[in-house]
């Protein structure tokens, strides 16, 4: 809970330093920053371990848009983010069905 409370603050205050920098490029990496942080508290508490893949996964992605800069940076950034994202909830789709195909079906 405190995660993803942490999450929307972080996300609100990336937001409005950026806007109030006129940096609108940094806002997809800062925020992919923010989100990728916010898996790894996740991934401790819950002993999940493929959140702390999926948080670092999202770090780099923030980094490589803050290292490239305008205008591709935050581009790159938000396709990695968004690759990463979709990525791990295929990978979870996937693990459910076949956690429930193993499953005996009790009628």
């Amino acid at each position: 809970m405190w995660s993803s409370i942490g999450e929307g603050i972080g996300l609100f205050l990336a937001s409005n330093i950026v806007i109030n920098l006129h940096r609108p490029e940094l806002l997809l990496p800062s925020m992919a920053l923010v989100v990728g942080l916010h898996f790894l508290p996740i991934a401790f508490a819950a002993g999940f371990h493929p959140f702390y893949v999926l948080g670092a996964a999202l770090i780099v992605a923030a980094t490589a848009g803050f290292v490239m800069g305008a205008p591709m940076g935050g581009e790159v950034s938000g396709l990695m983010a968004a690759g990463a994202v979709w990525l791990a909830s295929g990978m979870a789709i996937r693990r459910d069905w076949l956690a429930k195909r193993k499953t005996p079906t009790t009628a």
